[in-house]
C-alpha cells in the first residue's frame, strides 16, 4: 500500500509538473497593466513544448507540432495571445504577439513573448512573482481566461459596448426593449429623470417612448410634440393657400416649402411663390415685371419694362390750325377739326399736351372761356374747370387780342384707339359772344413714357 501509494503520487507530480495551459486570445500583447479585449478564441489541439525554457527567456520558445489521434495536423499562423504554464507548483503567465508555423515540421515559434503576466489587474489576492523555467515535453493545452469573463455582457450590472455597431443583427434577430404595464411603474424602476436615450414601452398607453430632452417622447406621429424656435419637433408643409391666409395648424407648424421658393433670376415669379434675394441682397428683374430690361428701361405701374419717352423724338401729335375759327359753344366741343387725332395707347402712358393760340372778341360779352384738352370721350380737369380760363368782356375792342396756352401732364386710364384734342366752351348767359380764335392755333401731344 505504501509503494503504491508513493508510485500514486509520483504519477500525480508528473502530470501536474508537464502540465501547461494555452489560452489563444487575439488581440496583440499583454502587459503588466493591459487586458484583452476579444473573444476570438477557439479550441485548440493537444502540444507540448519543443524545446526547454529558462526563468528569463523570451526568445527560441517552440511547440512542438500539434497532434490529434497521434497525428500531426497543420496549424495556422497567430497573431496573438495568452500562454499559462504550469510545473508542480509553479504558475506563470506569458504572452506573445505573433506565432509562426512552419509548413514542413508544423512546429509553432512565439515572438514578442513577455515573461510573467501579472494578474493583479483583476484585483485578486494573488501577488505576482518571478518568471519560472519549464522543460521540454511540457502539455500546451487550451484554458478558459478569467479575463474573458470580465469581457461579456452581464444581466446585472451595466454594460458599455465601445465598438462601432456593439449590437447589430442579421436575419431573424431581433431587439426588445423594456416593456411596463404602467407608467408609474416605469418611472418606479427607470426613475423619473433617467439617463437620455432610454427607451420604455407601455400597456396602458400602448406607445412606446424615447427620453429626450428631459421628457418621454412617444414614437407614435400624433404624440411628437410640435416643433418650436428652440425645440425640435413636428411640423406640417405649407401650401401656398397657407402662405397666403398664414395658417397656423394644430398639427404642427407649418413650415415653407422649397418648391414654392423661386431663385433671383433666371424664371418669372410665379403666383404666390416667396422670390430670393441674389449674392448682392437685391430681386432680380426678371421676378419684377415683363419685356426687355436695359440699362435704359424702367418699371411701369403695370409690371411692364419700357423705354422712357423724350420730347422731339416721341412727339405723337404736332399739328397747326390756320383756319381761324369762331368760338361760341357753351358746352365742351372741338377747338378744331384741324386739331386732334386719334391714337393707340395703354393703360399708363404719360403724355404731355401743349396748346398754344390767340384770340379776340368777335361779337358780344363772352364773359368766360375755359379751353381743356380731351382724351376719348370726356375732358381730363374735373368739373369742366379746364386747363386755362379768360375772359374777354365787351369793353376790349374787337380788333384787341390775347395770346395764351397751357402745357399739361396726364396718364392714360383706358388704354386702345382715343382721340386726342384740345376742347373749349364759353359761359355767355346773355347769348350772341363770339371768339375769334385767331391763327395760327398750335397743338402737340408727346408720349413721355411708354
Amino acid at each position: 500500500m505504501k509503494y503504491f501509494r508513493s508510485s500514486l503520487l509520483w504519477v500525480l507530480d508528473h502530470l501536474v509538473g508537464t502540465y501547461i495551459a494555452l489560452l489563444l486570445v487575439g488581440g496583440g500583447l499583454l502587459a503588466h497593466a493591459q487586458l484583452s479585449t476579444s473573444y476570438e478564441v477557439a479550441d485548440e489541439s493537444q502540444m507540448f513544448l519543443d524545446v526547454s525554457i529558462t526563468a528569463t527567456q523570451t526568445t527560441g520558445i517552440i511547440l512542438a507540432a500539434p497532434q490529434r489521434n497521434g497525428v500531426s495536423i497543420t496549424m495556422a499562423t497567430k497573431t496573438g495571445g495568452v500562454l499559462r504554464l504550469r510545473q508542480g507548483s509553479r504558475l506563470e503567465d506569458i504572452s506573445y504577439t505573433s506565432a509562426t508555423v512552419n509548413t514542413t515540421t508544423f512546429k509553432v515559434t512565439l515572438a514578442g513573448v513577455t515573461r510573467n503576466i501579472c494578474p493583479g489587474v483583476f484585483k485578486t489576492f494573488v501577488t505576482c512573482g518571478a518568471g519560472q523555467a519549464f522543460s521540454k515535453g511540457a502539455i500546451v493545452e487550451l484554458t478558459v481566461d478569467a479575463r474573458l469573463l470580465n469581457l461579456k455582457a452581464n444581466i446585472d450590472r451595466k454594460n458599455n459596448f465601445t465598438g462601432s455597431g456593439g449590437i447589430s443583427f442579421s436575419n431573424s434577430g431581433s431587439f426588445t426593449q423594456p416593456y411596463f404595464s404602467t407608467t408609474a411603474i416605469r418611472d418606479t424602476q427607470l426613475g423619473t429623470n433617467p439617463r437620455r436615450g432610454s427607451v420604455s414601452c407601455t400597456d396602458d398607453t400602448g406607445q412606446c417612448y424615447d427620453y429626450l430632452a428631459g421628457a418621454w417622447r412617444s414614437r407614435s406621429g400624433s404624440n411628437i410634440a410640435n416643433a418650436t424656435q428652440s425645440a425640435a419637433g413636428k411640423v406640417q408643409l405649407a401650401t401656398v393657400a397657407n402662405q397666403l391666409a398664414k395658417t397656423v395648424s394644430d398639427a404642427g407648424p407649418v413650415v415653407l416649402q422649397a418648391r414654392y421658393l423661386t431663385s433671383s433670376g433666371g424664371s418669372a415669379l410665379a403666383a404666390s411663390r416667396v422670390p430670393i434675394m441674389g449674392a448682392a441682397g437685391l430681386l432680380s428683374g426678371s421676378l419684377l415685371g415683363t419685356g426687355t430690361r436695359s440699362t435704359t428701361t424702367f418699371l411701369r405701374g403695370d409690371q411692364t419694362y419700357a423705354a422712357p419717352a423724350a420730347s422731339g423724338s416721341n412727339i405723337i401729335i404736332n399739328q397747326t390750325d390756320q383756319t381761324a375759327p369762331t368760338l361760341s359753344s357753351a358746352t365742351f366741343v372741338a377747338v378744331s377739326g384741324n386739331l386732334g387725332a386719334s391714337q393707340t395707347f395703354v393703360v399708363g402712358d404719360l403724355l404731355q399736351v401743349i396748346f398754344r393760340a390767340s384770340g379776340r372778341r368777335l361779337t358780344g360779352d363772352p364773359k368766360k372761356i375755359v379751353f381743356d384738352i380731351q382724351v376719348g370721350n370726356n375732358p381730363v380737369s374735373p368739373s369742366g374747370s379746364g386747363a386755362i380760363s379768360f375772359t374777354l368782356d365787351s369793353g376790349l375792342s374787337t380788333s384787341t387780342g390775347i395770346n395764351y396756352g397751357f402745357t399739361l401732364f396726364h396718364r392714360v386710364l383706358t388704354g386702345g384707339s382715343l382721340t386726342v384734342q384740345p376742347v373749349y366752351r364759353t359761359y355767355d348767359t346773355a347769348g350772341g359772344a363770339n371768339v375769334l380764335l385767331e391763327r395760327p392755333a398750335h397743338f402737340q401731344v408727346i408720349k413721355v413714357e411708354n
